[in-house]
């Protein structure tokens, strides 16, 4: 199984699957560091609304599984770097929490 899954990237374009695959690649190590598992996966949904042609808001849901456990959130906004920032930053949070760290 693949350690990071996209669902929902139809309606990205080029430049914003590179900042989904660089965000993404940069939690999936921290992420898999605080679970302290080889198997950690991530996977994030993106959905987009288009208010204005030239504008989107995007959707981000990103749940990391490890063996033992499930971690979910989720956010949206209207700059994508900023939306998967937020999104991986809440599930991060929630794994300190969990485990009290």
């Amino acid at each position: 199984m693949e350690p990071i899954q996209y669902s929902g990237i139809g309606d990205l374009n080029e430049e914003e699957r590179d900042i989904l695959n660089e965000i993404s690649s940069k939690n999936h190590e921290k992420i898999q560091t605080l679970l302290q598992d080889e198997q950690t996966s991530i996977s994030v949904h993106i959905k987009t609304y288009r208010e204005k042609e030239e504008k989107k808001k995007y959707s981000v849901t990103v749940k990391a599984t490890d063996p033992k456990n499930m971690f979910r959130s989720g956010t949206s906004g209207w700059i994508l770097a900023n939306a998967l920032n937020e999104a991986f930053d809440k599930v991060t949070t929630e794994i300190k929490n969990h485990f009290r760290m």
